[in-house]
Formats: structure tokens, C-alpha cells, sequence
């Protein structure tokens, strides 16, 4: 029996040591004095064996790397990440990477990210695709420039439309963080456009600086609606630049309908943003336009003769310094007419209306109203510096008018209201409810005269219904 039990005990014993004698051993002997140099080669190093975890802090020196020993294969990228660089890149031209991308999609976006440089494509074109997004390093570092300048067919002069831009927008795309510059053919016919978007559904524009310098029509953004609803374009924080040519725009929407009592499609929403024309002849430098489309301006700063211009289109601008001035025509009879809020309009240019349609409040207009062919104003808590019209209506509330009103047509309508200069009324009507004149309105042209509770501010005297 004691001889079983030494036998058990010899044979626990040994089974034990041949459990920890690998380990002891192993400890004892594995390290870095023990291993010689150059005795773990690759081939001897299981593949992820080596991983982040048994790496010593700054174990990995750039001293005990060898020389060219870190290839492109052994590093990890991140998927669907094209990078375009003058150097080191996976393409030098941003043209280049954008045709490389044939597979994209909802659940297989990409992005194409473009390192500092300044990238000439000449008189090509960066053409966007869907579900693809091309992000900069920044306005100022990363520029793509070219002469793009192709018309679209058939060729129109009076409306020169461009088949291109610089870059030209995809739907379901996003442009951000870069800067694009259309310097213009030497002979083109077409509107040299920056960046293009044409039904672009839901397409993102963000941080851009766009320009364009030709000797036709200049365009820095110009966003294309001819479907209705689509999702409009996107412009957020971005500077849009024209300059010179026959014709200058900073922003152009342009839409397409069959009648005009449709509502205008919607072509782009914009935030933060400054749009700036000049150089182009006087009166052809355009801030924002509006043909016969719809958009939606807040914030910003819209730059021209005209800061606002609106051919057969509506929007709403809210929150804007307007830099010039202001004309809306032909769209009296569209569903919604342009409308300003809580915006000022700064010296320059006029606030004009041929058969158009404006609203405005809360906002403040150095320039006077000039009304034609039966526009409407509506002047809510604001002030504009006078009112001249011959046809059409203009109605005030709780608003200042600081110099003349001259009525030879039309409707004009005051209430809780102040004038400050001469009131001409030589055809039309003038009414006048709760309101300070300077003085007496003459009406002696012919034309309506009737107030209710008007003070003569000379007199502080209390008019008749003939406001004499």
C-alpha cells in the first residue's frame, strides 16, 4: 500500500512539473538579453500575433525599423477613402479620383478627401456622383481652379446655360471644407459658373468659397430646378464671388414651370452666406437671384446694384444685410411672394417692383419703393426712406416712410404709420388711419384723399377726411 501511494505521489509530482516546467522555463529564459539580433525574423512570428496589448509603450522606435521595411500593405486604410494629394495620395487630380468611384451607393458611400494644393483641371470638370462627398482642407488651402465654360444645347443667347461647372453637383452629395474657381474661356458663350447644380436633390454645400471671372455671364453658385419635389440644395457658411463679364451673380436659382401662377420650385435653402457681384456694367450686378424659383436666404450678406433680384420667383430672406438694392418683377400672381424679415437693406440701388410682389418686416430700407405695373407692398414694423407708384398697392403699418409719397395710381394705405416728406396724389388713393404728415397732402392732380385721425406733425393739428 505505501509503495502504491509513493508511486501515485512520484507520478503527481512529475505530471506537475512537466505542467509548469515549460513556463518556469520560458520565463527564464525569454528576454530581450536572451534573443539574439536578428533571430526573430518574420517567418517566425505568427501572423496577429503580435499585437497592440504586448506592446511595450515606445517599444517601436524609428531606429529598430528597418529601412523601407513599412509598405503600403502592411498599413491600414480606412474603406471607401480616396485621398487626392499633389504627393503620397491615391490620385493628384481631383477629376481622376471622382471617375475611379464606380460602386457607390446609400450603403456604400465614399468619401474623396482632398489635401492641400492648388488642383487646375483646365476645362474639365469635376463631376459629382451620388452618394459620394468631397471635403477639402479648407477654403483657403485646398483650391480646385479651371476655364470651364460648355453650353447646354441647344445654345441660347439670351439665356446662356452652362452644361458645367468647375465642379458639377450630383444628387445626394456633399462639397465642403474647399474652394473652386472658374477663371473662364478666352471665347466662351456660356454663364462661366464655379460650381453647377442641376436637380440636384438634397445635394450639401458647406465652408466653400466659390468664384468666377469671365467676360460673358459669371455665376459663382448656380443651382437648377426643372423637377418638381426634389429636395432643394443645401449652402451653409460659404462665400459665393463674381466678377465682371456682361453680367455678374453671386447666387443663382433658377427654376422651371409652365404657367406662372405654379408656386416656383424650390432650388436651394441658405444659410450664413455671402453672395457678392461687382465689376459686371451698372445694374447687372446681382447678390441673389430668384428665376422662377423659390429659396430660402437667413443670414448672410447679399452684394450688388441689385442685392436681390427676383424674375417670376418667391423666397423668404430672413436675418440679411442686403447690400444694394431690391427688385422683384412678374411674380404677382405666384402663390407666395418675396418676402423680407427682419433684414436691412443699406444704401443703394431702390426697392423696385414691376408687376411683383413683396412683404416685408421688421426690416429697415434706406432705399424708396417704386411700384409699377399693379405690384403689391406690404410693409410690416419697417421702415423705408419714400413711395412712388403709379398702379398696384402699397400698405404700411406701424411703419415710417422718411421722405415723399407720390401717388399717380394705385392704392397706397397707411396706418399707425409716420411720413416725413411732401404726399403727391395725382390719380389712385391715398388713406391715411392714425398717422403723422408733415404736411398737408396734395391732391390738387386729382386722385382720393381720405385720413382718419392724421396729425400734422408741423402743427401737431388734426386733419379733415381730406387730409387738408
Amino acid at each position: 500500500m505505501r509503495t502504491e501511494r509513493w508511486r501515485t505521489g512520484i507520478a503527481g509530482g512529475i505530471s506537475l512539473f512537466l505542467i509548469l516546467a515549460p513556463l518556469t522555463h520560458a520565463q527564464a529564459l525569454v528576454n530581450t538579453s536572451g534573443i539574439a539580433n536578428l533571430a526573430v525574423t518574420t517567418p517566425k512570428i505568427r501572423n496577429l500575433a503580435v499585437t497592440a496589448d504586448k506592446l511595450g509603450t515606445a517599444a517601436v522606435i524609428n531606429a529598430k525599423i528597418a529601412s523601407r521595411a513599412v509598405t503600403a500593405n502592411k498599413i491600414a486604410f480606412y474603406s471607401r477613402v480616396i485621398v487626392v494629394a499633389p504627393s503620397g495620395g491615391d490620385f493628384t487630380s481631383p477629376v481622376a479620383a471622382m471617375n475611379a468611384i464606380t460602386d457607390a451607393s446609400e450603403t456604400n458611400p465614399y468619401l474623396v478627401k482632398i489635401m492641400p494644393g492648388v488642383y487646375d483641371i483646365g476645362g474639365g470638370t469635376v463631376q459629382m456622383k451620388p452618394y459620394v462627398s468631397i471635403e477639402g482642407s479648407g477654403p483657403v488651402t485646398t483650391q480646385i481652379v479651371g476655364t470651364q465654360n460648355t453650353c447646354l444645347a441647344p445654345e441660347d443667347p439670351t439665356n446662356p446655360r452652362p452644361l458645367y461647372g468647375v465642379v458639377t453637383g450630383s444628387s445626394n452629395a456633399g462639397l465642403r471644407s474647399l474652394s473652386v474657381r472658374n477663371n473662364g474661356a478666352a471665347a466662351g458663350s456660356c454663364a462661366v459658373t464655379a460650381i453647377l447644380a442641376v436637380d440636384c436633390d438634397g445635394m450639401g454645400i458647406a465652408q466653400v468659397g466659390a468664384q468666377a471671372r469671365g467676360s460673358n455671364v459669371n455665376v459663382g453658385i448656380l443651382v437648377r430646378s426643372t423637377v418638381a419635389g426634389m429636395d432643394p440644395v443645401w449652402i451653409t457658411d460659404s462665400d459665393a464671388y463674381a466678377e465682371g463679364g456682361t453680367m455678374s451673380v453671386g447666387i443663382g436659382l433658377r427654376g422651371e414651370t409652365a404657367t406662372t401662377t405654379e408656386e416656383a420650385p424650390g432650388a436651394a435653402m441658405i444659410f450664413n452666406t455671402a453672395a457678392t457681384a461687382k465689376g459686371a456694367p451698372a445694374g447687372y450686378n446681382f447678390g441673389v437671384t430668384f428665376m422662377n424659383a423659390l429659396g430660402l436666404v437667413t443670414g448672410g450678406i447679399a452684394n450688388g446694384d441689385r442685392a436681390v433680384y427676383a424674375d417670376g420667383g418667391s423666397g423668404l430672406i430672413q436675418g440679411t444685410l442686403l447690400s444694394g438694392g431690391v427688385a422683384v418683377k412678374n411674380n404677382v400672381e405666384r402663390p407666395m411672394p418675396l418676402c423680407i424679415g427682419n433684414s436691412t437693406g443699406m444704401e443703394g440701388g431702390a426697392l423696385y417692383l414691376d408687376n411683383g410682389a413683396l412683404q416685408a418686416a421688421n426690416s429697415i430700407f434706406a432705399q424708396s419703393v417704386s411700384l409699377v405695373n399693379g405690384s403689391t407692398v406690404t410693409l410690416l414694423n419697417g421702415t423705408v426712406n419714400g413711395v412712388t407708384m403709379d398702379g398696384g398697392a402699397f400698405a404700411a403699418a406701424n411703419s415710417s416712410i422718411g421722405d415723399a409719397v407720390t401717388v399717380s395710381g394705385g392704392a397706397f394705405v397707411a396706418a399707425n404709420s409716420s411720413i416725413g416728406g411732401a404726399v403727391t396724389v395725382s390719380g389712385g388713393t391715398f388713406k391715411a388711419i392714425n398717422s403723422s404728415l408733415p404736411a398737408n397732402a396734395d391732391n390738387s392732380g386729382g386722385g382720393t384723399t381720405l385720413c382718419g385721425g392724421v396729425v400734422r406733425t408741423d402743427t401737431l393739428a388734426t386733419l379733415d377726411g381730406t387730409c387738408q
